[in-house]
């Protein structure tokens, strides 16, 4: 054991009327290596110093902070200029949640021998305060908290009778984490030495309304049925409130408004029931053909909830007019006998103010085709007369190559040019022809483009007379 010296007091002296004195002394000692959270372990010495030899009968008591006294009475002998112990004793003591004061008393009397009389000497230690933890609470998303309380060691803490709120909720208890279980209720004790913060659970006692909306393209305002060509849009919707914990929950508003996208919303008048526990409503608005439209719907009820959603319908269909084999295309217009044309249309990227050639580039863009052309390209032209030719184009995503009356072709071939890339297959191209004499035999060969000669285009005959014909391939994408 290993004792710490924490005070020392001495009283008052004797004479003895030789030009001695002697006094008692109360010495108090703490042995740490055994101190806990709550107490303390002392060891309390009364003793007596002298000037001279000492050799007494002598009686006296000791008195200590709640205990007993201690009463003695014996022989003592001391040599002079020391002390001697007379009374000494070991204790615990307890901690407190502040600093506890604890004093021990002590009473010499001589009575005979070495001066006789009387000393007394008191003397007072402090022990430390026990530790404390914090107890904290956290209402969690609600309001009320009880005040942080203190645990102190050794002692069982009542945690707080105080419940928080939360509105539209109900207390469950307290959790160790913010989305914990509740393992702890108001009055509950609490005994672990250690710091806690406790977390509000909540069960949800309401739900904001439910909703459910869609939307449709029809052909007049007061139409149902769907028509993807209509220039109206019907939104449909059922919603109700949640009452279960308030009978009295009802809707206070139901709106919708709706807008092309990207413009500016515009209320909507809505048709069906919009106060009570629950409907179903509708809405119709003019919807451009050539423009998404979005229609939004909010429900709002007398516990402040709300809830809101959003539908989306898209373009009318557009119609598609074909003529002349593919050589003419009209989009919401007649199609013309060569070229396209275009009605009152927004394609991605342009507008139909755009020129004709911006709008095949735009179309052809959103058919993910090759860009449209509308004239011939050609590989050859006879110089002498204009009808003999080799030329090529794309209409909707499909190569046309066409041989007019080309003369001198032998059967060794003749190159007549190279197709661009857009233009080619992936393999080579075989195609028989027709010759001037039926009894000779005419060919084209296209070369794909994982070929060694991607793109070029050759003409045979096993004889020398004029040959003609076409052959069409669809794009390759790659």
């Amino acid at each position: 054991m290993a004792y710490s010296e924490m005070t020392t007091v001495w009283g008052n002296y004797v004479s003895t009327g030789t030009g001695q004195r002697w006094c008692v002394g109360v010495r108090v000692y703490e042995e740490t290596s055994w101190r806990t959270n709550t107490r303390c372990y002392l060891r309390i010495q009364c003793v007596a110093w002298s000037s001279g030899a000492m050799d007494v009968h002598a009686n006296g008591h000791v008195t200590a902070t709640n205990d007993s006294d201690g009463w003695w009475e014996g022989t003592f002998s001391n040599s002079a200029g020391s002390e001697f112990t007379f009374y000494q004793w070991d204790t615990w003591y307890g901690r407190d949640t502040s600093a506890r004061q604890v004093s021990f008393g002590a009473t010499f009397n001589v009575t005979g021998g070495f001066g006789n009389g009387s000393s007394s000497a008191t003397a007072t230690v402090s022990l430390p305060a026990k530790p404390s933890w914090a107890v904290s609470y956290d209402a969690n998303g609600g309001s009320g908290a009880p005040s942080p309380q203190t645990k102190w060691a050794g002692d069982t803490l009542t945690l707080s009778n105080t419940v928080p709120t939360r509105a539209n909720y109900g207390f469950l208890g307290w959790a160790t984490s913010s989305g914990g279980a509740a393992s702890y209720q108001p009055g509950d004790t609490y005994a672990t030495d250690a710091t806690l913060a406790l977390y509000a659970v909540w069960r949800l006692l309401y739900t904001a309304p439910a909703l459910s909306l869609s939307a449709r393209r029809v052909a007049s305002a007061t139409a149902t049925d769907e028509d993807p060509s209509g220039e109206f849009c019907l939104a449909s919707w059922t919603w109700s409130v949640d009452a279960t914990t308030d009978p009295s929950n009802e809707a206070r508003a139901v709106t919708c408004r709706h807008r092309a996208v990207g413009g500016a919303w515009a209320d909507a008048a809505v048709s069906g029931a919009t106060s009570g526990a629950s409907g179903a409503c509708t809405a119709a608005f003019a919807a451009s053909a050539t423009s998404p439209h979005e229609v939004e719907v909010t429900v709002t009820d007398a516990k402040g909830g709300s809830t809101t959603r959003l539908a989306r319908v898209g373009t009318c269909a557009i119609p598609l007019d074909v003529a002349n084999a593919g050589r003419g295309v009209g989009i919401l217009a007649a199609a013309p006998s060569e070229g396209v044309s275009l009605g009152p249309l927004t394609l991605t990227g342009m507008s139909s103010g755009d020129t004709e050639s911006h709008a095949v580039s735009a179309l052809s863009r959103l058919l993910r085709l090759s860009e449209l052309t509308t004239d011939w390209a050609y590989l050859w032209k006879s110089s002498s007369d204009a009808g003999d030719y080799v030329r090529w184009r794309t209409l909707m995503g499909v190569v046309h190559l066409e041989v007019c009356h080309v003369p001198g072709v032998g059967s060794g071939g003749w190159k007549c040019g190279t197709l661009p890339a857009s233009a080619r297959l992936p393999h080579d191209l075989y195609h028989p022809m027709v010759c001037w004499r039926n009894d000779h035999t005419a060919m084209a060969w296209v070369g794909g483009s994982n070929g060694t000669n991607p793109g070029e285009v050759w003409l045979y005959n096993n004889g020398s007379n004029h040959m003609y014909g076409m052959v069409s391939w669809p794009v390759y994408p790659g």
